[in-house]
């Protein structure tokens, strides 16, 4: 009898990351444990709130409860891990709330750890239609976790706490853009806005999806009201380093401003 190796390796479920099947898949959290020992005695309400609406909210202690399986156990402990390693001193001074400059090296690892989070975030929904496509995920690997060219990242200060310690806010647009525009197919548009809020720290990527004609002419240029400028930094695109937090912080109200500003219709600049 002829024995086929091939017959022999065990075949996993395709990774979202890496695209490959020879590795298990693996429990992937949102958001680490480690965030949440950062604050050992704090019961965490867990709010989620899509296009406006809280649609989900539970209790917990340690951890976030909130996992997906689509990466496999070697992309989940090598890259993925390293990137978590890298953003942990970053991230753990401005869930306080404490001031310092962010360079612009340490401005690309948030950015990476973001799309990372948003792109774990939408897979991780039981739903059949992703904001992220396979070509985006296997992307996003195979450019070493590169943040989207068509994205833009923003950081916020939050400074009125309420009872939910933690939010997480999801808005998607699709459409075409206003006159003088057309509506072909050409210029429709899929627009998606992930905010995360831990303690202090409100964290926001906002990614467009434009036709590939399109993105051959170069990264989008993304445009925000003056109202912001003094309430939000952005660090994706940015060459500069930046003073966090910014001047003025946000309250429970213009929180909610700020992770659904991206429905306006009029979502895209150049």
């Amino acid at each position: 009898m002829v024995y086929n190796p091939w017959l022999l390796m065990p075949n996993y479920p395709t990774c979202v990351f890496c695209n490959k099947n020879d590795s298990p898949p693996d429990k992937e959290e949102l958001l680490a444990k480690w965030i949440a020992r950062e604050f050992p005695d704090a019961k965490w309400t867990i709010t989620r709130t899509t296009n406006g609406k809280p649609d989900l909210t539970f209790i917990t202690t340690n951890q976030f409860g909130a996992v997906t399986r689509k990466a496999c156990r070697r992309c989940n402990n090598t890259w993925m891990s390293k990137l978590e390693a890298q953003a942990k001193p970053i991230l753990t001074p401005m869930i306080h709330g404490r001031q310092f400059t962010l360079s612009r090296p340490e401005q690309l690892v948030l950015a990476r750890w973001a799309t990372k989070s948003a792109v774990i975030y939408d897979t991780h929904m039981k739903v059949n239609e992703y904001f992220f496509i396979e070509d985006d995920c296997q992307n996003f690997y195979t450019h070493g976790a590169q943040p989207f060219s068509d994205s833009a990242i923003y950081l916020a200060r939050h400074d009125e706490l309420p009872s939910e310690q933690i939010k997480i806010a999801e808005t998607r647009q699709t459409g075409t853009p206003q006159s003088p525009y057309t509506t072909s197919d050409l210029f429709y548009l899929e627009a998606y806005s992930a905010t995360f809020a831990i303690k202090h720290l409100a964290l926001q990527i906002f990614v467009l999806r434009r036709h590939k004609e399109l993105r051959k002419s170069g990264a989008i240029s993304v445009g925000v009201p003056d109202f912001w400028r003094e309430r939000t930094l952005c660090i994706w695109p940015n060459s500069d380093s930046v003073m966090w937090p910014p001047p003025v912080a946000l309250d429970s109200l213009t929180f909610g401003h700020f992770a659904n500003r991206w429905r306006s219709p009029n979502i895209y600049s150049g």
